[in-house]
């Protein structure tokens, strides 16, 4: 049960949704549910984005209702619940459609509770065969997103504006993020036909080192400009490969990690995670298990290896302060997933 001030929030929240969809007029001028402490983001994203002045209001709206269900985590299956009331019997196709793109939004913030998951999971999976409006694109997309947020849990905060219209268009735009390695791969046949790893991996670590990464301290520990990564996230995520206004390499470290993490899939697959703990301290074993791993796996993780060897020599070491212990306890977490929400737990094993 809702206490009375999350109910509140919750009778909003409906309203808001269904003016999100277009089934309800605005009833107010105001929004009073500006996001205050983000102005600035906003506004930034709203500068740097295709976003009109006319979508501007709604998506503000759409992030206002994010960020209570990252606050709230007992609103949470009360928001999927309104939205798939909304969508059931709606006449609108126009309305279903936007629905729809919500949910995608919804499935990059913030997972259903484990009761509820799996009548979310039936409610989209019965929607994957409509392909009025192209509703079974989306319902597909929308199982993958589930399956994939409901291991790795809610994120830290709103995706920013733009962010969600990303989000919004992301099962017909796929991403270089969140999604599997074959995918990518798929994806940038046409423009990167003889590349074997993602051309996000050489992009960045090239950019890391021409930024004089070996020479920073801290790297790939010390996070970069949370702004800056979302920035230059979407601009890859457009196609855009140039390192244009950023000049930290710790913002594409964090980035670099940031996709490794967000793989719709771990690197290492899930069912190796337990072999990789126990053998750890045998070279032998380890080779073993890099050889038995799919063959984009293990592409992928030996250009990682090979790029952080670089940064092992002593006098690099004596510079970032980051010595093979340290570069295993901040990136091995990007490399393999932890069953285990134990904070403790997840460091413990990187070591």
């Amino acid at each position: 049960m809702l206490n009375r001030v999350l109910h509140k929030n919750a009778v909003k929240i409906f309203k808001v949704i269904q003016h999100i969809m277009g089934d309800r007029e605005k009833e107010r001028p105001a929004v009073a549910i500006r996001l205050q402490s983000d102005n600035n983001s906003l506004n930034n994203s709203w500068n740097g984005s295709s976003t009109s002045l006319v979508n501007a209001p709604i998506l503000e709206e759409q992030r206002w209702v994010l960020s209570e269900g990252l606050l709230h985590g007992e609103l949470r299956d009360e928001i999927y619940c309104q939205l798939m009331k909304q969508l059931t019997g709606n006449p609108s196709t126009e309305s279903i459609f936007k629905g729809w793109q919500f949910l995608c939004v919804l499935l990059l913030t913030f997972p259903p509770s484990k009761d509820f998951e799996t009548y979310l999971e039936a409610f989209i999976q019965k929607h994957t065969t409509q392909q009025q409006g192209r509703i079974d694109v989306m319902a597909k997309y929308c199982l993958r997103r589930l399956f994939s947020i409901s291991r790795k849990g809610p994120r830290g905060k709103p995706p920013s504006i733009s962010e969600i219209e990303t989000a919004a268009d992301a099962a017909f735009n796929p991403s270089t993020f969140g999604e599997s390695l074959d995918a990518i791969i798929r994806l940038q046949e046409r423009n990167y036909p003889h590349q074997k790893v993602p051309i996000i991996l050489p992009f960045l670590a090239d950019g890391i080192l021409a930024l004089g990464g070996p020479r920073s301290e801290g790297i790939f520990r010390v996070p970069g400009d949370n702004d800056s990564v979302s920035d230059l996230k979407l601009r890859i995520d457009r196609g855009y490969y140039t390192l244009e206004s950023v000049d930290d390499p710790h913002v594409l470290a964090s980035l670099m990690k940031l996709w490794l993490r967000e793989l719709c899939d771990p690197l290492i697959p899930s069912e190796m995670y337990n072999e990789c703990i126990t053998e750890a301290n045998s070279a032998e074993a380890c080779i073993q298990i890099v050889h038995r791993l799919p063959t984009i796996n293990r592409r992928v993780l030996l250009f990682v290896i090979s790029f952080l060897q670089i940064f092992l020599d002593e006098k690099t070491q004596s510079i970032t302060k980051m010595t093979p212990a340290n570069l295993a306890l901040v990136m091995a977490p990007n490399l393999l997933r932890c069953n285990s929400d134990s904070m403790s737990v997840v460091f413990t094993n990187s070591q």
